[in-house]
């Protein structure tokens, strides 16, 4: 299998030093880094950065830019594109890449609700859930992998995202009509 890893920034791209929660061009390399730690690397995968910023920065001209970076390489050969944001506006991006793209591969936006070092931080069983939904399923479409806090991985549709309720970090679909699940061997299972 072979994927794109596109690098938008968001926490799951971001450092924390102090107070202060901000992008980390070096942090591509972490996530892959930490991920071939925790589950190995069965895949070949590219890796394109077009910007990098925290989500709640994200204009018109950096949603133009995604969706250009995403169609510009949906015929290059990839069996799917995972693109790293932030949990802040994800259901936005989600949406309009949903709307903007015929593709026929899945696209999994993946986020983090703390960032990669903190081990309370759920960004790399998204990322996980994300590489085995490409694996299993292969469902063309736009897809966001969450686990949200005392709860199984989920996978949503990218079009049917609640907005984000104040205060939490948790990721819903509308009524509850998420796509699938994964159990905690990360097997893939239909809603």
């Amino acid at each position: 299998m072979k994927l794109l890893f596109i690098f938008t920034g968001g926490t799951i791209g971001s450092t924390v030093k102090g107070d202060i929660i901000s992008t980390d061009d070096k942090k591509p390399y972490l996530i892959l880094e930490k991920y071939r730690e925790k589950f190995g690397l069965h895949f070949e995968y590219d890796i394109l950065q077009p910007y990098t910023e925290l989500s709640e920065n994200n204009t018109g001209s950096t949603m133009r830019k995604l969706v250009e970076t995403v169609s510009e390489n949906l015929t290059k050969g990839y069996d799917g594109i995972i693109i790293t944001h932030g949990t802040d506006t994800i259901q936005y991006s989600a949406a309009v890449l949903s709307y903007t793209l015929e593709t026929d591969i899945p696209i999994c936006l993946v986020s983090s609700n703390y960032t990669i070092e903190n081990p309370k931080a759920n960004g790399l069983i998204n990322l996980h859930c994300a590489v085995r939904f490409m694996e299993t399923d292969k469902r063309a479409g736009v897809w966001v992998p969450y686990k949200n806090q005392n709860d199984i991985p989920k996978i949503h549709k990218g079009s049917r995202l609640l907005e984000r309720q104040a205060f939490t970090d948790c990721i819903f679909s509308i009524m509850d009509s998420y796509y699938g699940s994964f159990d905690w061997d990360y097997n893939f299972h239909i809603n």
